[in-house]
């Protein structure tokens, strides 16, 4: 059964939303150097179990580390099959999401 994060978007659209993102595909999330602490992304698998896709968020904090924690409760908190929200903490935005290969 697949199993899924929900992230929600306060963008432009149609970057807005909730978006589901697949957290039997997800291998790991961090925070890159050299984006001012404004983006985490989510390494996901590509062909053949290469994490060759990341999602891109963007947010409106520079504390990568509250928003990397809230998705990796989200991943880790979702059993069987249901949808897991990431709560992000008080007063972060996710303002984008980009799916780059």
């Amino acid at each position: 059964m697949a199993r899924f994060i929900e992230i929600p978007v306060n963008g432009t659209f149609p970057k807005i939303g909730r978006f589901l993102v697949s957290a039997d595909n997800a291998l790991y999330v961090f925070a890159p150097t050299g984006d001012s602490g404004s983006k985490t992304q989510i390494r996901m698998k590509g062909s053949g179990g290469v994490g060759a896709t990341r999602v891109v968020l963007t947010h409106t904090t520079t504390t990568t580390g509250a928003v990397k924690d809230a998705i990796n409760k989200a991943l880790t908190s979702n059993p069987g099959g249901k949808k897991a929200f990431v709560d992000l903490p008080a007063g972060i935005t996710i303002t984008n999401i980009e799916i780059l290969g």
